[in-house]
């Protein structure tokens, strides 16, 4: 049984990821009506990660996925070399503004990687995990641009696994909606 837990975390995840990319539009007029939107990358995106034993890592243009929920939620998926990198900001009761967000209630990051042979091994850190003395982890998104065809930003944070092991994560993101 311990062996077959990570395994559906694994493919947890990657059904989210697939989730994300799927395209419910039935035209294009429609999905220019709808509220949420399928996002592409744009080349000026990138991830730089610190890991607690040492291992720094950098991903330059990942692929991004993901729904813009105008005006009061966005979500972003980023991959490359096998790491995800998924951005979640809600603001259920205030549209998205161009400001900083860092309450862990709005804003969320979580690290994991799709095999258990790359850089992460088998841990996967979040933002509300806590360390060793119990403080949560820290996670901060600026919020550059935002509107229902498009989204801008950096972020940053603190992530802990639960095994306690931290992870430094920073980059930004530049997506659009697809045409």
């Amino acid at each position: 049984m311990c062996k077959i837990k990570p395994l559906f975390i694994v493919l947890g995840i990657i059904g989210l990821v697939l989730i994300s990319c799927k395209d419910n539009s039935n035209s294009e007029n429609d999905a220019d009506n709808k509220v949420s939107s399928k996002v592409e990358s744009k080349d000026d995106s990138s991830i730089e990660i610190q890991l607690e034993d040492g291992k720094n890592i950098i991903l330059n243009s990942p692929n991004q996925s993901g729904n813009l929920f105008a005006p009061s939620s966005l979500a972003v998926n980023m991959d490359k070399d096998g790491i995800v990198v998924m951005l979640k900001l809600s603001k259920y009761k205030t549209p998205l503004e161009n400001k900083v967000y860092d309450d862990p209630l709005d804003a969320q990051i979580t690290l994991t990687s799709i095999s258990h042979s790359g850089p992460l091994g088998k841990e996967s850190y979040r933002s509300f995990n806590e360390n060793e003395n119990g403080e949560e982890g820290k996670v901060r998104i600026n919020l550059i641009s935002h509107s229902e065809n498009h989204a801008e930003g950096t972020f940053e944070g603190t992530l802990y696994s639960q095994n306690k092991k931290e992870a430094i994560i920073k980059g930004k993101f530049k997506t659009k909606k697809k045409k």
